[in-house]
């Protein structure tokens, strides 16, 4: 079939016959196509993708040589018989997608929908017709209507989306009936905070072209804002003040907001689900997720400046819809990562994702294809409105690829996020595009809404990274060096675990020096990772781990003994005299503020715990013993620190040395406790301390 259809793309230009021969010759060439695929669907058989992206691509680029030869002496076809032409060439691509879906349907088992092979479809017809549009721009006698070539570029967006919105419906993931559960992630007051933000910004601006480039901020406009800042401030450090009144005034605007919420958690769902996904979110193999992150976008983007306005903006704001999915689908799979740690648990209803893979990489790339995107976005806009947004000198420099991302780094560099130096220390730029100076229009309009982009979305994406980067780091200090973890996240174990093993001629083997000093796991955890069986590196590393830990020193087994429930008062006692009986620098801290916090539940244990805590006092390093003493003593939460005075004073008798030494979280905590400690006893021994010295 495909080697049908190029000979008939060749014999057509050699020797061209009418518009109506051609549809006919390449409708022929393509009905085999279709009802094979078709046959594939009702007989429960897989679609060969890569067999029908090919066919396709080759029945496209038929299509476009078929459009751009002449015929009885026209330079083209009529648009009409250009679109039949395209949308033949396509229709591979949709009864693929109906195949697939029906033979999903088929079956009792419903096999999920081939959702990257579909995608993969998409993207080489996408680099097809940006392909297309590159001929066109450089040489327009070659060029086709660029309508058509904005429909062909959406019709391919739309099977990979559609894809993953049925795969979502059959996971349960997107309501499928009434009854089903509708997403209601984003509350309803939330989103008419944001509804009324977006109402501000769009007042301000209407007000500002109203108002022309004399308009003044009133000083009694000033004392609003200020006020209403202090406002805001003070209702979410304190919350709202207690009234009948105002509670009920409350629970009215969230019932009257609750569709709002409705609303965007549904479209919130469909960019996580569907559009994400469509661009690789959800796919295992790196390679796989960018070249569908990379092969949808980019191509999107050089159809943005290769077709003419303002039809380029069309592939333009699918990109960026493109890059928000894959950062909320991030979003979506960095809460999920919280909730696993505060669960203990990688499953269940609190995760919605799942830890397929992380986006971290996927969603900064995006953005940062949005600096490329977003000044391709301004020359369209420049080139749609009439009269221009900005002012071009040389007027050449409109089609300068250079000049506009020179510009776009101008205002970059003039509005340093929350900052405008340029506005303070007046200075301006020197690139070849500008703003109209004498008027206020729709240029300005432009670039507000670009600064927006850029300080709302692109520096909070960033600012996340930062604070994913950091907690990562922390959370593996807490584990390796301080202890007082017992388990990694969902990324970052896969990656620690494959650090202690390796394959060896006999297969996998642990690396002993690394294993031997990696510290004491969660064994539930352990347990769970040991069923993927020894063939896999993870389950192989965790059955080792087991065995080692059941053989783990009187710490360990003081932990274990904690966290599993009902433990023994005198077996406890016994291990805690052996701990006794070994040097400071050898006693493990990091089981014995695991354990601490597992007994805080048994009022009988009150022993045992303060025996626990009159090791740690011995132990080494001063740092680690210090945080742990602290935790016992003031917390961080009510659940942390022990219910009982007994132990709290001895946590604060050893707090006392180091905080004469000068440590500062010592210092804090005796404070802490002289102030806020519900038993008199450890509030008057903490002032004593501190009457010791005046410095602290």
């Amino acid at each position: 079939m495909i080697a049908g259809g190029s000979c008939f793309a060749a014999l057509a230009i050699l020797l061209p016959p009418s518009a109506a021969m051609l549809m006919a010759g390449l409708f022929a060439c393509v009905v085999p196509l279709v009802t094979a695929i078709a046959v594939l669907g009702y007989t429960n058989t897989r679609v060969p993708y890569v067999l029908v992206g090919a066919a396709t691509c080759i029945m496209i680029g038929g299509a476009y040589l078929l459009s751009v030869v002449e015929f009885d002496g026209q330079p083209h076809l009529h648009i009409e018989v250009v679109a039949v032409l395209f949308a033949i060439a396509i229709a591979p691509q949709y009864v693929a997608l109906w195949s697939s879906a029906k033979r999903s349907n088929r079956t009792d088992n419903k096999p999920d929908m081939p959702c990257n092979g579909i995608g993969f479809v998409s993207v080489a017809v996408l680099l097809v017709v940006a392909s297309i549009a590159c001929v066109g721009f450089w040489l327009p006698e070659f060029a086709i209507d660029e309508r058509v070539l904005t429909g062909i570029y959406a019709a391919a967006m739309v099977p990979p989306v559609a894809a993953n919105w049925l795969q979502a419906r059959r996971e349960q993931r997107l309501p499928v009936k009434r009854g089903d559960k509708q997403p209601d992630h984003i509350s309803g007051l939330g989103a008419s905070t944001l509804i009324l933000f977006v109402i501000v910004v769009v007042t301000l601006g209407l007000w500002a072209t109203a108002t022309g480039v004399q308009a003044q901020i009133s000083v009694y406009a000033g004392l609003i804002v200020l006020v209403g800042l202090l406002a805001a401030f003070g209702v979410v450090a304190f919350g709202l003040p207690s009234s009948t009144r105002l509670n009920r005034l409350h629970e009215f605007s969230k019932t009257l907001a609750m569709p709002i919420g409705w609303v965007f958690s549904m479209l919130d769902s469909l960019l996580v689900f569907a559009v994400a996904n469509a661009l690789g979110a959800n796919e295992r193999d790196p390679v796989h997720r960018f070249a569908l992150l990379l092969g949808t976008i980019l191509p999107s983007a050089a159809l943005g400046w290769w077709l003419p306005a303002p039809y380029g903006l069309v592939p333009l704001m699918l990109a960026l819809l493109g890059s928000i999915a894959i950062a909320r689908r991030w979003a979506w799979v960095e809460e999920d990562r919280e909730n696993a740690m505060l669960a203990r648990r990688f499953d269940g209803d609190h995760i919605r994702v799942g830890f397929t893979q992380d986006l971290k990489d996927e969603a900064l790339v995006g953005f940062a294809i949005l600096f490329v995107v977003v000044p391709i976005g301004l020359r369209q806009l420049h080139l749609t409105i009439p009269g221009g947004a900005f002012t071009i000198n040389p007027v050449t420099d409109v089609d300068s690829l250079f000049a506009w991302l020179s510009f776009f780094g101008t205002e970059m560099a003039k509005a340093v996020p929350f900052v405008d130096w340029t506005e303070i220390y007046r200075v301006k730029g020197d690139s070849t595009i500008k703003l109209h100076e004498a008027t206020i229009g729709a240029g300005q309009h432009v670039v507000f809404g670009m600064r927006i982009l850029v300080d709302l979305v692109l520096l909070a994406a960033f600012l996340q990274a930062i604070a994913i980067t950091q907690r990562t780091r922390k959370l593996k200090q807490m584990f390796y060096d301080e202890e007082s973890l017992d388990r990694l996240d969902p990324f970052i174990e896969p990656h620690e675990f494959r650090k202690l093993v390796r394959r060896g001629p006999n297969g996998l083997e642990i690396i002993e020096p690394d294993f031997k000093a990696f510290p004491v796991y969660d064994p539930d955890r352990l347990e769970e990772l040991k069923q993927r069986g020894e063939q896999d590196e993870l389950g192989f590393v965790a059955a080792r781990l087991l065995d080692r830990d059941e053989e783990g020193g009187p710490e360990e087994q003081l932990a274990r003994m904690a966290r599993h429930g009902n433990p023994n008062l005198e077996k406890c006692l016994g291990l805690l005299s052996e701990i006794a009986e070994l040097p400071g620098n050898e006693v493990k801290i990091g089981p014995l503020k695991a354990a601490h916090y597992q007994l805080n539940r048994y009022a009988s244990l009150m022993t045992v715990r303060k025996a626990i805590a009159e090791q740690i006092v011995r132990a080494e390093p001063l740092e680690i013993r210090v945080n742990a003493l602290s935790e016992i003593l003031i917390g961080p939460t009510p659940d942390v620190l022990d219910p009982r005075q007994q132990v709290r004073l001895v946590a604060l008798r050893g707090l006392f040395q180091p905080a004469i030494q000068g440590n500062r979280v010592a210092q804090a905590s005796i404070r802490h406790a002289a102030a806020n400690d519900p038993a008199g006893a450890v509030r008057s021994a903490a002032s004593e301390m501190l009457e010791y010295s005046s410095t602290w």
